[in-house]
Formats: structure tokens, sequence, C-alpha cells
């Protein structure tokens, strides 16, 4: 007889360990203020429907959280300092993408990071970006990193957690993460949601894929050229249109497709 018990205690939370429990003692505390910030407790009459639906989502996020981080754990499982650089990489990941959301209320898109990368990491982009963030997840996160590092240090309180690699265990659980990304909506799970956002945006039907060739202007219409402005009965209206961050990600995709500046 299958022991449901017997599986969430060993197979579940065993190799989890105390700072796989502070991970998800976050992501709680994320859910219960994006809840009191503006989800149903900025709703007046809430129904049934919304709170299944928002209990839904909520133990969905958990569940794509815990895959991507028993994935990533179990790749780097065979050395010490690998596995737990590769926890700390994960949260200091995660409290990033939770910081970006809580200031501009928008998940981070990985188109973003593409139209931004070269001037991203500039030291003028990086000061503007750190000055901007709500940084009190990322304050949380370094000083959770700090206190565990000590622990690593003194007990191992981090890699005696690691597991041997079970090829059946990671691929069960990477196809499980891939259905997440391809075919499930994991609104509070902001890792996940940066996934889904990469997996999109190489798999956008609406990015063109036509080649001009090199000189031609197949835009370019004739009756809008002008010979000369000496020539012309009327000298054409110019108008400079300055455009920062217009992303199909932000305007009606079906109209804008190719627009990304």
């Amino acid at each position: 007889m299958l022991n449901i018990k017997y599986i969430f205690k060993h197979f579940f939370f065993k190799s989890l360990g105390p700072f796989g429990y502070f991970v998800f003692v976050c992501h709680l505390f994320h859910l219960i203020y994006i809840h009191n910030s503006g989800g149903l407790a900025q709703i007046k009459d809430v129904t049934f429907s919304a709170i299944t639906k928002t209990t839904g989502f909520s133990i969905i996020s958990f569940i794509s959280l815990y895959v991507s981080f028993q994935i990533i754990r179990l790749i780097f499982s065979k050395n010490r300092v690998g596995f737990v650089c590769i926890n700390f990489l994960f949260l200091l990941v995660y409290s990033f993408l939770v910081s970006y959301l809580y200031t501009t209320k928008i998940s981070f898109d990985f188109a973003i990071l593409i139209s931004n990368f070269y001037s991203a990491f500039s030291r003028e982009a990086l000061s503007v970006i750190i000055a901007s963030l709500i940084a009190d997840p990322i304050a949380i996160a370094i000083l959770g990193i700090i206190i565990f590092s000590v622990l690593e240090i003194k007990y191992k309180t981090v890699s005696r957690f690691s597991e041997p690699v079970i090829s059946g265990k990671l691929i069960a659980l990477s196809i499980v993460y891939s259905l997440f990304i391809i075919r499930f909506e994991s609104p509070y799970d902001e890792i996940t949601r940066f996934n889904q956002s990469s997996y999109f945006y190489f798999h956008n039907p609406y990015i063109s894929t036509i080649n001009y060739e090199e000189g031609s202007y197949p835009f370019i219409k004739e009756q809008f050229k002008y010979s000369s402005p000496e020539t012309a009965k009327e000298k054409p209206h110019i108008f400079l249109i300055m455009v920062e961050s217009f992303n199909t990600k932000f305007v009606d995709s079906t109209h804008m497709p190719f627009l990304i500046s």
C-alpha cells in the first residue's frame, strides 16, 4: 500500500534541510505580502471562486519552486562548494526577482534582460537599479546567506543535505518542471515566471523571421518622399518621439509584434 506520509517525509522534505526551509519560509512571507498589498485584501467582495483560485495558485507556486530548487541541488550535489554556492545563488536570484516585482509591480521578463543586457551592467545602470529596488527581500536573503555560511563552516548545515544524483528522480523532476513552464501558470513563483518568459521569448509566434536585403527599405513609400526641400510645395512636418523601454511585453503584441527598444 502506498504510504503518502512516508513519501512526503523522505522524498519531499528530508533533503531540503534548514536552508531549504528558510527559502520556503521566505516564499511564504512573499505570498502573505502580495496578498495583503495587492491580492485578496484589496477586494471588497471576496468570492469563494477567488479564494479557491488564489489558494490553488499559492500551492502551485510552492510546488514549482520546490521542483526547480531540487533540480539545481541534484545537478550540483557532487561538489560541496558548488552545492552550497548554487543554493545561495538560488536565494539571491529569487530575492532579486521578488524585489523587482515589489518595485515595478510586474514580473522580471527575459526580454527586458536581453534588450538591456550590455547597458545593465555598467556602473551607472547598476547604481540606478540598486537605488530604485525595494531592498528588503535582498537584505533578508543576504542576512540568511551570512548566517548559513557560518553554520556551513561549523556544522555543514547546507552541504550535508545534498543527495546523490539519482538520474530517475532528476529526469522526473525535469519533466514536471518543463510542463510547468510550457503548460501551467504559476503567478506567485517569480523564478518560474522568469523561466516561462525565457521559453516564450524564443517561441514567440509574432517574432518576424523575414530577412530583408541590406540597403533595401521596404517600408518607405514613394508617395511620402520629397525630391528636395526647395522644390517641394509644402515642407513635411517632422515629429520627434522619444521612446524608452517600449517593449512588446507592455503593448499589444498583435499590433506591435516586432518592436523592442
